[in-house]
């Protein structure tokens, strides 16, 4: 199987996918029997794992995976990570890929476990890409199969927990979830991965608390993240109705970085807090439209705001007030 130019044309793309910190039997095999081509594995996997949108790291983990595979084709690492390549490049948002990205994938992974039926690691990895390709039993399998054969990979028990956070049985995975934070930080972006979804299950559980603990346990742990920063103004507006912190943490996420998403949650929350006090005669604000004023050139797109706006009960009432003063103020 060559190595598909495919690749080559995606490189422009966003996405993320994490490479390894732990050992494998399959791993240390090619190690020691060709240490120079593996090497080249290790140059790869790190311009992977380091790549923050700039295509010069995919292209060159390209070149040596590329490399690698011409002096040896059955050489099984290298597919793990021309299907991380291949996720990496083709991504667009969520479970949202470019066409041909996550079937390019399955494909290097199928053939990395032809080449070596018990390479678990790659069929962590494939695990994953079924459930991206909401093909969750198949997932499921595949990760039981990885577990049967044996791993140490904590990316394990993560895509379990993802896989079955979708069928839905979220208390199996909360303790998927929590296994992986039990065992401490094997791997930053692992375990940061685990105290997301160990407060993000508790959402669906119902168990506020638990998750705004989850929450500040992550931003504690990778205060760093202008993204954690602006999920927890999200769940503190949307899920707590607390619009007043939502503010607050939503100017930190944009003061760390500018992004749309960002800049939305705070229009919205700003939008609450104006229909909160619009009637208050004695208003903490002494001219309320300002926060309309301000949150419309935050985010410019009402329409949007006000989908958002209405997707929480504690935001929903807030849809009424603010679409009429849209329909007066801004009517042609």
């Amino acid at each position: 199987m060559r190595f598909c130019l495919f690749i080559l044309s995606l490189v422009l793309c966003a996405g993320n996918s994490a490479a390894q910190d732990w050992s494998s039997v399959t791993e240390s095999k090619y190690q020691a029997s060709a240490p120079s081509l593996y090497s080249k594995i290790i140059e790869a996997r790190t311009l992977l794992d380091t790549w923050r949108g700039n295509p010069e790291n995919l292209e060159g983990a390209y070149s040596l995976l590329d490399e690698v595979l011409r002096q040896d084709e059955d050489f099984a690492p290298a597919y793990l990570e021309a299907a991380r390549l291949v996720m990496n490049a083709g991504y667009i948002s969520r479970n949202n890929y470019q066409d041909g990205s996550l079937e390019s994938a399955q494909q290097y992974l199928t053939h990395a476990t032809n080449l070596e039926p018990e390479y678990s690691d790659a069929l962590v990895v494939l695990g994953f890409v079924l459930k991206q390709a909401g093909q969750l039993s198949d997932a499921l399998s595949v990760l039981d199969r990885a577990e049967r054969i044996g791993t140490e990979s904590p990316w394990l028990a993560l895509n379990k927990a993802n896989v079955l956070r979708e069928q839905r049985d979220f208390q199996e995975a909360l303790n998927q979830y929590e296994r992986v934070v039990a065992n401490g930080v094997v791997n930053k972006t692992t375990y940061a991965e685990a105290l997301r979804g160990v407060a993000n299950t508790n959402i669906y559980l119902g168990k506020i608390h638990e998750a705004n603990l989850g929450y500040q346990r992550l931003l504690e742990f990778e205060p760093e993240s202008a993204w954690n920063w602006g999920n927890y103004a999200s769940f503190q507006l949307f899920t707590m109705g607390d619009y007043n912190n939502a503010i607050v943490t939503a100017e930190k996420t944009l003061r760390m970085m500018d992004y749309p998403v960002g800049r939305r949650t705070l229009a919205c929350a700003l939008v609450v807090r104006w229909a909160r006090q619009k009637d208050i005669a004695e208003s903490l604000l002494q001219e309320p439209e300002d926060d309309l004023s301000r949150a419309l050139q935050l985010y410019p797109d009402s329409q949007a705001i006000i989908a958002e706006l209405s997707r929480s009960r504690f935001t929903r009432p807030t849809v009424e007030p603010f679409q009429n003063w849209l329909n007066q103020n801004l009517s042609n």
